[in-house]
């Protein structure tokens, strides 16, 4: 919905630089216990080994604070969006509901003098199936005033969305994949699920540079592991002859289909409980109009249609 939103962007690019300097802050941290450990089986003093594994580890601990502090913020930036929609869906019914107001400000005049002439009341069809398919402009507007706000109703409600898909080809990466999913507007696994992910379906390490497609999908904000698949086109197996083509058949990609193994399947987040919302309200339907005394009217009448006195002939046919 606002994939191409500036903030969101932003927050996206700004975890994908977070997640490239913890892996730099983590390597530290491996590098500073190595020397440290070189140190102890040496007999050298370890205070300077241990000082830089406090110092990196600490590194590593206020990167990880500012990858939280990144994603709650990106999901704040989603939610400003959603209640900005709103508020235009809104805006927008109200405009459709004033012009109505407005319209049969107007045709009440008209209607009553009408009234007073034919001797029967009218009244203007409003639903969205009328007979001869006709419909008043102030009924066209109750009606998209209506629909406005079931849909704010239904995104104010929903909240931010934590389920999604993206369908990624011909990437080199998973960093591509990760910065796809980061820039959904849901909220989503994080880049280093999404790259954790990418690598359990590499889990021989075959993939190196080549090519590869991503589909991944995820429901609570945890990828499926069942649903979602790489492909690497270039381990695909050259296609067969055609027997009317007499050419090569396209590789058979689902032979070289990885998946993440599904024991490795992540519990997915707690459900967010669902709001209790108050069940919409039909648009708005007149009453029939009530035949004028000591006469009848037609069902053409009835209906808003039509509408003329019964004549004595009439009532001597009914008679």
């Amino acid at each position: 919905m606002f994939e191409n939103d500036v903030e969101l962007q932003k927050y996206a690019a700004k975890e994908m630089e977070l997640m490239a300097s913890l892996r730099e802050a983590a390597r530290k941290v491996s590098d500073a216990e190595r020397k440290a450990g070189d140190s102890i089986l040496d007999g050298e003093s370890t205070d300077a080994t241990v000082d830089s594994i406090v110092r990196a580890k600490a590194q590593v601990g206020a990167i990880e604070g500012a990858i939280r502090a990144c994603r709650a913020r990106r999901v704040a930036c989603i939610e400003a969006e959603i209640a900005a929609e709103v508020a235009n869906l809104r805006k927008r019914a109200g405009a459709a509901r004033e012009e109505q107001k407005r319209i049969a400000s107007k045709a009440e005049r008209h209607l009553k003098a009408l009234q007073e002439l034919e001797g029967c009341q009218y009244a203007p069809a409003v639903t969205m199936y009328v007979p001869g398919g006709a419909m008043t402009n102030s009924g066209r507007l109750a009606a998209q005033a209506h629909g406005l706000e079931d849909r704010a109703d239904s995104l104010e409600a929903a909240g931010v969305p934590d389920s999604g898909s993206v369908q990624l080809d011909d990437v080199a990466s998973a960093d591509e994949l990760a910065a796809a999913i980061l820039k959904h507007a849901s909220n989503g696994p994080s880049a280093a699920e999404a790259i954790t992910w990418a690598a359990a379906c590499d889990s021989m390490d075959r993939f190196g540079a080549h090519r590869r497609n991503y589909r991944v999908n995820w429901k609570n904000g945890v990828i499926d592991f069942v649903q979602s698949y790489t492909q690497v086109p270039a381990f695909a197996p050259r296609g067969e002859i055609g027997t009317y083509s007499g050419k090569p058949l396209p590789p058979d990609l689902n032979r070289a289909t990885f998946r993440a193994p599904a024991s490795m399947q992540p519990k997915l987040r707690a459900a967010k409980p669902a709001p209790s919302v108050a069940e919409p309200t039909a648009a708005p339907v007149p009453a029939a109009p009530a035949p004028a005394s000591g006469r009848l009217i037609s069902v053409g009448a009835y209906l808003g249609d039509e509408a003329r006195p019964l004549r004595k002939t009439d009532e001597a046919v009914q008679s």
